[in-house]
């Protein structure tokens, strides 16, 4: 039985997407780490990748699939300077909206459904994130002062989907399919 890893997002309009790509790239820079645009475009993370058996990959989607359909399109405005979690990603956070807190509920009261599913540290308290860098807790020390202090600029972001990846043997995530909101 082959484990697979998915990952549900939220991803940013395309409108969006430059003015992150650029800090993103900023960063990039400053901790000579690759951005995490080369992996997944811009996105608002779902929930967090979710190891389970490909068999288990039908039954993921119809869960997406059913949250989806009860989730009206949205938007939310994120505000605020870079932040981190721990020392290792670099995010900023997004304000909990009604439809966020209803999709949180919803993932935690139906993911345990799946086979071999577990919950995690985090995983109840989600705070809802774009990253803009990742894997820096060997250098945070020595980056997060430089980092902190790049300006970056307030967006009303829109949501109407959630999108499915999953992770490919060499470390690519491959996007599978796009659950639209109600409206």
């Amino acid at each position: 039985m082959t484990n697979n890893k998915y990952l549900i997002a939220l991803i940013i309009f395309q409108a969006n997407r430059p003015a992150i790509e650029k800090v993103q790239e900023e960063i990039s820079w400053r901790a000579a780490l690759p951005p995490p645009f080369k992996k997944l475009p811009p996105h608002v993370t779902a929930f967090r990748p979710i190891g389970l058996a490909s068999s288990e990959e039908r039954a993921l989607i119809a869960i997406i699939k059913k949250i989806a359909a009860a989730i009206p399109s949205f938007s939310a405005t994120i505000t605020g300077p870079l932040d981190n979690f721990g020392k290792k990603y670099v995010v900023r956070r997004l304000p909990l909206t009604p439809e966020l807190s209803m999709m949180q509920a919803a993932l935690i009261e139906q993911l345990p459904s799946l086979a071999g599913f577990e919950f995690e540290l985090y995983d109840k308290e989600n705070t809802f994130h774009i990253t803009y860098a990742e894997n820096l807790h060997k250098i945070f020390d020595e980056v997060w002062e430089n980092i902190k202090c790049i300006e970056v600029e307030d967006m009303k972001l829109y949501f109407n989907a959630f999108s499915l990846y999953r992770k490919e043997p060499g470390g690519e995530y491959k996007h599978m399919e796009i659950f639209p909101f109600q409206g």
